[in-house]
């Protein structure tokens, strides 16, 4: 009984560390995404429209939070559950056709 709550826990755990991850990856791909625009159109009419456009979304420390947030899943430092994205991506998820790591 106690090996299948440890299953049910771990599962809970993973979806949480994804979901956790997938919002700071789409924060960082929005914001870069802003900041290309804006590098291409810096000096044309309405080159102060996408930099304000690339401010907003990185206001409030968006972007730095992200950025903390996802280099301390890789170290398992991450969030209320401590995500450990390398573990997790180690461990592998066969339901989902990734399979475990291997190690030397």
């Amino acid at each position: 009984m106690e090996f299948y709550f440890d299953k049910v826990l771990a599962a809970i755990k993973q979806d949480v560390c994804y979901s956790e991850y997938a919002a700071y990856e789409l924060t960082i791909i929005q914001a870069t995404k802003k900041l290309n625009d804006y590098y291409q159109n810096k000096d044309g009419p309405v080159g102060d429209v996408y930099k304000q456009a690339f401010l907003e979304e990185c206001a409030d420390a968006k972007c730095d939070d992200a950025t903390a947030a996802l280099a301390a899943a890789v170290t398992g430092n991450s969030g209320l559950f401590g995500c450990d994205m390398m573990e997790i991506i180690y461990s592998g998820d066969v339901n989902d056709g990734f399979f475990q790591g291997w190690r030397d």
